[in-house]
């Protein structure tokens, strides 16, 4: 079990490391021919995206219509049907204030 801990942590120093020099490579490049210090940051993080995978949510409609394992609907999705409820809500009122008017 102390040998799986130590390569697991060899793994994740070595990736990290791997990240660093990436990230630093590609800051340095773009930094050398734009002169722009935020262009060579957003470059440099969009390069180590590409090549080692991003964390981010991108797919919303993944995400309206994923539900988790309890059971409950995620949060974009009740969001968008509370959003819909009130709508239809308001629409009926201000339809049938619209009839008592006339």
């Amino acid at each position: 079990m102390g040998g799986a801990r130590t390569r697991r942590r060899s793994h994740v120093g070595s990736s990290l490391s791997i990240v660093r020099v990436t990230w630093l490579a590609k800051y340095r490049k773009v930094l050398a021919e734009t002169g722009n210090e935020g262009e060579a940051i957003f470059e440099a993080d969009r390069s180590v995206r590409r090549a080692h995978g991003s964390s981010a949510r991108t797919d919303d409609g993944a995400m309206l219509h994923e539900t988790p394992r309890s059971g409950m609907p995620s949060a974009p999705l009740a969001f968008l049907v509370l959003t819909l409820v009130c709508a239809n809500i308001v629409n009926r009122v201000a339809s049938t204030y619209q009839e008592l008017a006339l």
